[in-house]
């Protein structure tokens, strides 16, 4: 963080901003392909009633990383960010005492939060939360990637990253902390220059500590979001009624099968071979559903894998 920091830590914030991305039709990406993907791959139907069941649940998993995260959000620690802004006000001011005691307080107020979550090294003081959902299919996604791919041949750099830019879809989770093993060492440096009358050095000192926060940033690929959701509705649909659900399980599996190769044309997850694993077990235990056998132990290792995949990729 080089920008000041002022006034944001006033209370945590979150913020969702929704970012639809153009299809095929695209006026930056339609100009450059003129050739169409080997194989086409369509996105499988799904019920509004069901959409809006995969939305909720999919945003279940940023809510609760935000909700973790916010719970550790307490006053003494943006209070901490507050007394060390004050304290570089009076520095101006030449005011040594007051500047002092608010970095006592800092300290009072840090100690508080250590002892309260003694196993932290960072404590969060701000989170902010930014989705980009995006709205196009593999089809289209393969052939920019093969598109921007001849254009870093051609030494085109900026063709191709235009062309990549907006290939993303994730919810981007920032959070901003205070490093517990950093920022109280910074503040008795202060409190010592401080001392010392150099009140310029105390101030610059704060400032690069304000300044030096530490953001940690976690991406949420929203497709493997989206595949467990639906993974997850399949397995309840199927439980209640595997007869009478049947079809709205298998169109579920399928859904959430696409969603999986979808994530793997964007890149999440490395080409992990565990994509194939799952694309293998999702196309088995449709099968088994199909079939009328009991696929309840399928569906739990599916979720199972999925779970752990995606934990792994986040």
């Amino acid at each position: 963080m080089k920008n000041s920091v002022k006034n944001i830590f006033l209370m945590a914030s979150i913020f969702f901003v929704v970012v639809s991305c153009q299809n095929q039709k695209n006026k930056d990406t339609s100009n450059t392909t003129s050739s169409k993907p080997e194989v086409a791959i369509e996105r499988p139907s799904l019920d509004k009633t069901e959409d809006s069941i995969i939305i909720r649940d999919q945003n279940k998993a940023a809510l609760e990383k935000v909700m973790k995260t916010k719970e550790k959000i307490t006053n003494e620690a943006t209070q901490a960010i507050l007394e060390t802004q004050n304290a570089i006000k009076l520095l101006s001011k030449n005011d040594a005492v007051d500047a002092i005691n608010k970095l006592e307080n800092v300290k009072t107020q840090i100690e508080k939060v250590t002892n309260k979550y003694p196993n932290l090294d960072l404590i969060p003081v701000d989170i902010n939360v930014r989705s980009n959902d995006l709205i196009s299919d593999i089809n289209t996604v393969k052939q920019i990637t093969k598109d921007a791919e001849s254009a870093l041949k051609k030494g085109h750099l900026q063709e191709a990253r235009k062309l990549l830019s907006g290939l993303s879809s994730e919810m981007d989770i920032t959070i901003v902390n205070i490093p517990v093993g950093i920022y109280p060492k910074e503040i008795d440096k202060a409190i010592h220059l401080i001392g010392l009358n150099k009140f310029d050095e105390a101030k610059s000192l704060l400032i690069s500590t304000i300044n030096e926060l530490v953001t940690v940033q976690e991406v949420l690929p929203i497709p493997i979001l989206k595949a467990e959701a639906m993974l997850n509705e399949a397995a309840q649909r199927y439980l209640e009624d595997r007869t009478q659900n049947k079809k709205v399980v298998i169109n579920l599996l399928d859904n959430a099968k696409y969603q999986l190769e979808f994530a793997k044309a964007l890149g999440y997850g490395n080409q992990d071979k565990v994509f194939t694993e799952l694309d293998n077990e999702i196309k088995n235990l449709k099968k088994s559903v199909g079939s009328k056998t009991d696929s309840k132990d399928l569906f739990t290792k599916v979720k199972s894998k999925l779970k752990n995949f995606k934990e792994k990729t986040f």
